[in-house]
């Protein structure tokens, strides 16, 4: 799977809660500033530095308006690519989180997924190592998923997988397959963001089901296009 193989960067980066975020133009070692007790935390779309400035788009959920943020760094493509998913702490001069305007970055992880790949025998989610989905949310045409699984090190295998659904059509059927280098060991908490864009386009399609394995066995989470988005499942 060619696919799987052009995740396997963002795979190791969605194990981290939060990256830095440094100015492009600095030589010196970033460093994690504190976050203060306002602080946002959100899924968002990198669009890109200027000279002097980058901005992120967030979005609160499912269709919901979204808001553009600026701020006083800037970043190379090496560092991140226009498009990319991140998920970032920031402040904002307005005091609000999804009003468009300047704010402060204090840090953010790359959470990029990719789009959908074809449904194989050696991508079922069946076979994948048991998470602790604690939340799966769609934020326009991206699926958002926060969980914990098992690592020692990293991630060996990340993405999400695509089939029709032959009963009911209007539901195509996505997949999280996850493989981590350990099957017991310690939790880390992850997060992932999938462009499910293409998938919910087709005038029929009224929405998505993702199946996922927790230590119960599979679990199936439905959102129709028309609903806010946010699930968080209850063990």
């Amino acid at each position: 799977m060619n696919a799987l193989k052009t995740l396997l960067a963002a795979s190791a980066a969605v194990l981290a809660v939060f990256g830095f975020a440094s100015c492009a133009d600095s030589d010196s070692t970033p460093v994690n500033p504190p976050l203060p007790t306002n602080a946002f935390y959100n899924f968002a779309t990198y669009n890109g530095s200027d000279a002097s400035a980058c901005s992120f788009t967030v979005q609160r959920e499912g269709d919901a308006g979204s808001a553009v943020i600026t701020f006083a760094q800037t970043f190379t493509d090496k560092q991140i690519k226009t498009g990319d998913r991140v998920f970032m702490a920031y402040t904002t001069e307005s005091g609000k989180q999804y009003v468009s305007g300047a704010g402060k970055l204090y840090n953010f992880v790359n959470v990029t997924g990719g789009k959908p790949v074809e449904a194989t025998a050696a991508n079922s989610a069946r076979l994948s190592t048991p998470v602790k989905m604690e939340e799966m949310k769609r934020t326009g045409g991206y699926l958002n998923m926060v969980f914990r699984i098992p690592v020692s090190r990293n991630l060996k295998n990340l993405c999400l997988t695509e089939e029709t659904n032959t009963k009911d059509p209007a539901y195509p059927v996505l997949a999280l397959f996850i493989e981590s280098d350990v099957q017991e060991g310690e939790y880390r908490q992850g997060r992932v963001s999938f462009d499910v864009t293409d998938v919910l386009a087709p005038a029929d399609v009224k929405g998505i089901r993702v199946a996922y394995k927790d230590d119960a066995g599979l679990d199936t989470l439905t959102f129709n296009k028309i609903d806010a988005g946010t699930i968080k499942p209850i063990e």
